[in-house]
């Protein structure tokens, strides 16, 4: 929540994200729970960008246990990153034409409707029953990813699933 409302003070460095969460595959494993399968999908290419690590975890595990707790029935649960540039068509919210790494969280659970996906990110906005959820954690990767100097965006339909991802961006090349 300090990182959406007043700005947490992160200590970014380059880091490779592909092994922070390698490194903590047992922790998305246990946040999926016994019945949902969580599975990593990460990216061949160098996913070193600015973050801070010890901060990283905190939105992984909140959509993580975001996803296990959509899902009605055993699903799956990716974790996966890839190298991309923006499209105008996913990310209307017009990103800089540059490169991003995409850390994203994806499940097969059952989907938002339009007002909810729009919404889903304000402080304190959940769909949950009083006293499972707080509405902090999607706010929470919206500011890890917004003082990382990146992006976050969902992607939803209903019964098709639920996709979030965070957009950090690569470092620029020398005189870029």
């Amino acid at each position: 929540m300090l990182a959406f409302a007043r700005g947490q003070d992160l200590e970014p460095a380059l880091h490779d994200v592909n092994a922070l969460i390698r490194g903590a595959e047992e922790v998305y494993r246990r946040a999926a729970g016994p019945i949902t399968q969580c599975t990593l999908d990460l990216a061949d290419a160098d996913s070193r960008v600015m973050v801070d690590a010890e901060q990283l975890e905190a939105p992984l595990v909140h959509l993580v246990a975001n996803a296990r707790d959509a899902m009605d029935h055993p699903g799956s649960i990716r974790i996966a990153t890839r190298i991309a540039r923006p499209s105008l068509h996913l990310h209307p919210e017009a990103m800089p034409e540059r490169e991003y790494l995409y850390v994203t969280v994806a499940d097969d659970g059952p989907g938002m409707v339009e007002d909810v996906r729009l919404r889903a990110m304000e402080p304190f906005f959940t769909t949950k029953d009083v006293g499972r959820g707080s509405g902090l954690g999607l706010s929470q990767v919206f500011g890890f990813a917004s003082q990382s100097g990146g992006y976050a965006f969902i992607e939803s339909e209903p019964a098709e699933g639920t996709c979030v991802t965070m957009a950090i961006p690569l470092p620029e090349a020398p005189g870029a």
